[in-house]
């Protein structure tokens, strides 16, 4: 088995069944020292609704709610440190049962904590809870703390008949092995009680499996859609993080190669022009007609006249700054 009867689903169905009051009654008689067949013959088991003022979600039921003709008991099972709202609702079984008028309380009110962590000093607390200002403990109310970590280790063959019953219970409360708990079962249960105990608590350990196994699925698939999800979006920002600084890059290494290309074709042109105007200086001085310089250069008749022209002017220029 995977669950104990710690679970609060397979606790509360196990021990909320008005069908099979004496395996509660057992239960209730070995741990409270009550009377077996008192409580069978006279305990009414009550589904009830947490109070919204103690509990956001009202809806949710108690563990166990038994009530009989002179008191009421309220068992919880706990799996975390001092849960506070079993002594919340230890409270409030109390001032329901409490008569303003008469100041006293109508029916004994019990709280039975059963806790799945270990505390070494004791394996059992009573605790009887004063008033407000201390001075007297309060009528008819009592809590018991059954640390059942502890109370499991116990010495089975050194124990009295009753702690012997307690070992039991803490065993089948906290065993997920259900051969070791069939096995703690037939010490205090009826022969006839342990079959429909087990194949029950068989049964709500697999319905108990099936439903966290959808609930896990549908959380995890939930989970891995949302990883997908998240991971699309940070690689779609990634990608275009990249694509943008490689775009950069790339675009500057072509911007740089098409500049030197374009340098290098102009610097030819611009090469090839002055060195096509030094040769048609020489032809010009050596008295060339402008269509035989034409000719062998390819230049347009009015490309000749203006360097005539601009050699015409540097001489000018020349003879002035001589004088």
């Amino acid at each position: 088995m995977l669950y104990n009867l710690m679970n609060d689903r397979i606790f509360t169905s196990i021990f909320n069944d008005s069908k099979n009051k004496n395996v509660t009654a057992r239960f209730l008689s070995d741990f409270l020292s009550l009377d077996y067949e008192y409580l069978k013959d006279n305990m009414k088991i009550k589904v009830r609704k947490r109070p919204i003022e103690i509990y956001s979600n009202p809806y949710v039921e108690f563990d166990l709610y038994v009530s009989l003709p002179d008191m009421v008991i309220n068992v919880e099972a706990n799996n975390r440190k001092r849960n506070e709202k079993s002594f919340a609702y230890a409270g409030k079984s109390y001032y329901e049962n409490y008569d303003s008028k008469k100041e006293k309380v109508k029916k004994k009110v019990i709280q039975l904590n059963l806790n799945n962590y270990e505390k070494r000093d004791k394996e059992i607390e009573e605790i009887i809870p004063k008033d407000s200002v201390n001075t007297k403990y309060l009528q008819n109310f009592v809590i018991y703390e059954y640390f059942l970590p502890a109370i499991k280790e116990l010495c089975y063959d050194e124990a009295d008949e009753r702690t012997k019953k307690i070992i039991s219970w803490s065993v089948i409360l906290l065993e997920k092995d259900i051969n070791k708990v069939e096995k703690e079962v037939m010490k205090v249960l009826t022969k006839e009680d342990v079959p429909g105990f087990i194949e029950k608590m068989r049964k709500l350990c697999e319905e108990e499996k099936a439903d966290e196994f959808w609930e896990n699925y549908h959380a995890n698939v939930d989970n891995i859609n949302h990883i997908i999800k998240t991971e699309r979006q940070l690689g779609k920002k990634e990608g275009k993080l990249i694509g943008k600084r490689e775009g950069i890059k790339e675009g500057r290494a072509i911007g740089f190669e098409e500049g030197i290309n374009r340098g290098i074709s102009e610097g030819k042109t611009i090469g090839k022009k002055e060195g096509y105007s030094e040769i048609i200086k020489k032809m010009i001085k050596k008295d060339l007609s402008t269509d035989i310089i034409v000719s062998i250069t390819g230049l347009s008749e009015k490309e000749i006249l203006k360097i005539k022209e601009d050699i015409y002017n540097i001489e000018k220029n020349n003879e002035v700054l001589v004088l």
